[in-house]
Formats: C-alpha cells, structure tokens, sequence
C-alpha cells in the first residue's frame, strides 16, 4: 500500500540487458575449451534482451506498464535507454524509489550493474516501439 495505484495495479516486465562482444566471448570460450558458443554474421558487439536479440515485448496501448531493468554489462559505460514514441517516468533507482515520482523522463541512465523502474505508457496503436541506447 505505500505505492499509487497506477504503480501497483500495473503489469510488470522485467528486462535483463547484457553487452555481447562476439570476439571477447569467443577468445573466453576457446580459452575455456567450451565449444558451445558461436555466432556468424552480424555485428561484433550486440545487445542481448533477457537473452535475445531484439526480441517483441507486448504492451497494451494507453497502459501504464512497469519495466524492471536490469542493466548487466561491462564492456561499457552507462546506458542510455530510451523508448521511441512513448512517454517514461522514473520510478526507482537500484531499488530505492524516488521521491518526485511520477518524474518525467525522456531517457533512463542506467549504470554498469545498475537498476531502474520505470513507467512506461505507449498511446499509439503500432504494436512495435523501438528501445534505443546511446551508450
């Protein structure tokens, strides 16, 4: 009960995101001896979405959604999420919520290791928005 109802009664995605970088992973596995990992084509550094590749995340137009990020990387500096054509409040920062909320956001730094709750509401009916990171 110490939440909004808008926050409470949302649905929930959580959201994993690690760094890939093919020939670091690859120079770690043969040094290993594990064979399991390969990759062919593509970009040499990517972006993985609880696991995979720009994978489709549903979400109901017009409807506050809450999205636990959870940003695990080290490759790179922080990331700079953002979500084309929707609107973004903070919520939380490595599970500490903040204390303006709603906190109007067009961009969630989120650090190496870190945490972010956001709400996250897209009105138009295009099923796909695109997450974008400058970091």
């Amino acid at each position: 009960g110490t939440l909004p109802a808008q926050v409470e009664g949302a649905p929930e995605v959580l959201l994993v995101l690690m760094q890939i970088d093919s020939e670091e992973h690859s120079k770690v596995a043969s040094d290993s001896k594990d064979n399991l990992f390969s990759r062919t084509g593509g970009p040499n550094a990517f972006m993985l979405v609880n696991g995979e590749e720009q994978p489709t995340i549903a979400i109901s137009p017009g409807q506050w959604t809450r999205f636990r990020i959870v940003y695990a990387a080290w490759l790179k500096g922080a990331l700079d999420l953002a979500v084309r054509g929707c609107e973004m409040v903070l919520l939380a920062k490595d599970g500490i919520y903040i204390r303006d909320f709603p906190r109007s956001i067009s961009m969630a730094p989120i650090a190496p290791g870190g945490r972010a709750d956001i709400m996250l509401r897209c009105m138009g009916a295009s099923s796909e928005h695109l997450l974008t990171s400058a970091g």
